[in-house]
């Protein structure tokens, strides 16, 4: 597949619901950059670079029926460095679904107990240079937990499990497309796959369809008032080639500046999508959130 054609389905994929968020005065993006120092699996230096992009929720961007309600958005995510570092480059246009439907006046379920939340997205997946990139459907479920009372002084403590996205658990069905860049296939064929983080480690073909199950765990804990641990695990099952893959994360979190600039100490353990490369990766660096 053509990497200019692969980058255009990308900033087509984002670009026009973007456009209609734009348009919304209420809706706004958020998200996270960060720049980080990297020890590699094969012991290089590099220099990693993170950005995470995604409307924030606002009421416009809703949709209700008497019984369910749902939001629609886009979202990118990059994560890049040099040398044989993790790399991935995440575009969806993504949503979900509640049931029951937000009723009360904080724009959550109107239920004290637990709610199920059925996300889905649709997008590409892929490293930077778009080789052999996946276009994939997602759909899933993940519950938001019992609601308690509401803590003015500790609202961190008082959101729903789930709400928080540093706390949170999901199942995922993922389908899709592997295409081939002709391009790559004489530079691929003569590299290692057991080298370097940024290679193709995964038993998935190019120019075939592809069949996945997720699942996915978060859950930070505090350690100190402006410190705090943010452990990731994710699997995934390859359906068609009978392969397991994972991604284990650790973050320590030190704020430098509440909800803004933040010092981090981050732990990897193998890529993840797409390629699925495994080793470990330590990182320092810092966050901007904004």
């Amino acid at each position: 597949m053509n990497k200019s054609i692969g980058f255009l389905l990308a900033v087509t994929l984002v670009a026009f619901p973007a456009i209609t968020l734009a348009e919304d005065s209420s809706a706004s993006l958020g998200g996270e950059i960060s720049w980080s120092v990297i020890r590699t699996e094969i012991e290089k230096d590099a220099l990693g670079f993170v950005a995470k992009v995604s409307p924030k929720l606002s009421e416009s961007r809703y949709f209700a029926t008497n019984s369910i309600a749902g939001y629609l958005g886009p979202t990118v995510e990059v994560r890049t460095g040099g040398n044989d570092s993790f790399e991935s480059v995440l575009a969806k246009l993504r949503g979900f679904i509640l049931m029951p439907r937000p009723l009360d006046q904080d724009g959550e379920p109107d239920n004290l107990g637990w709610v199920h939340v059925l996300p889905f997205s649709v997008g590409i997946e892929s490293d930077r240079d778009f080789n052999n990139p996946v276009a994939l459907a997602e759909f899933g479920w993940t519950p938001l937990g019992p609601r308690e009372p509401i803590n003015q002084a500790e609202l961190a403590h008082s959101t729903r499990f789930g709400l928080d996205p540093d706390r949170a658990f999901g199942l995922f069905i993922q389908g899709g497309y592997k295409f081939s860049d002709q391009e790559n296939i004489s530079i691929t064929s003569n590299t290692s796959s057991t080298e370097g983080g940024n290679t193709d480690q995964s038993d998935e073909k190019p120019d075939q369809a592809i069949a996945r199950v997720k699942a996915e765990l978060v859950y930070g804990f505090d350690l100190a008032e402006s410190i705090r641990l943010l452990p990731t695990m994710t699997g995934w099952y390859d359906i068609k080639n009978s392969k397991e893959y994972y991604r284990l994360e650790c973050l320590i979190r030190v704020a430098i500046t509440k909800d803004k600039y933040s010092l981090d100490f981050r732990y990897e353990n193998g890529s993840g999508a797409p390629n699925f490369s495994k080793g470990d990766q330590f990182s320092t660096g810092l966050a901007l959130a904004f």
